[in-house]
This record gives C-alpha cells, structure tokens and sequence, in this order.
C-alpha cells in the first residue's frame, strides 16, 4: 500500500482479490475486507486482504469471514509457497477482520509520515 511503512521495513503488502491478472505494483482502487497475520524470519509481515470497488465477482464481500474457504486456503497456501521460494521460514500467526486490517493501514501510514515525511 502506497506511503505505508509496516513493521518489515517495507511498505504494507496487500492481497487484491480480483477477477482479472494483476502485475506486482499496480495501483487498484479498493477496500479492505480483513489481514492474514503472518510472522516472516521473526517479523510481523501481514498481509491486507481487499477487494476492487469495480469487480462484480467479488465486491460483494464486505468481510473476510464471508471468502469461501477454497478461496482462503489458496490464499495461505500462495503465502507459505511464495516465502519457501526465497528461502524464508513463514507462519499464519492469525487471520483478523476488517477493524484489525484498518488500524494497521492507519498505524503504517503513522509510520510512514513519521519515518519519511518529518
């Protein structure tokens, strides 16, 4: 996410749910549906998980509590895979909704400011 810093030291990473291919560092309108809370080489590393204002076949989810669940195991199953990738050990700590994924947007983007901008 754009002018976040998280607790990895780099902006925070989220998860676009969509219909259609995204490339890595495309800008995407939208909102937050809830985190996947991971521990990556002993650090916070979560992961917001959101969904495109203009995509019929998701925006009808608010929370991600109402994801299907194949959808939610393809989800961890891409994160352990991607980090095994570059040699990293990973773990889901925990997966938290909409409240949680907003006051870490609003805590990285803090950080940001202060780290960057004062």
């Amino acid at each position: 996410i754009p002018r976040t810093y998280a607790d990895d030291n780099d902006p925070l990473d989220v998860l676009v749910l969509c219909s259609e291919e995204l490339l890595p560092m495309t800008l995407v309108r939208c909102y937050p549906i809830g985190v996947i809370r991971m521990i990556d080489s002993g650090r916070h590393d979560d992961k917001i998980i959101a969904i495109p204002f203009d995509d019929p076949n998701y925006n009808n989810y608010k929370s991600i509590d109402e994801l299907p669940k194949h959808v939610f195991d393809e989800m961890t199953h891409f994160f352990r895979v991607y980090k095994e990738l570059e040699n990293k050990t990973t773990a889901v700590d925990e997966v938290e909704g909409l409240d949680t994924a907003k006051n870490i947007i609003r805590s990285d983007i803090e950080r940001y400011i202060e780290k960057f901008c004062k």
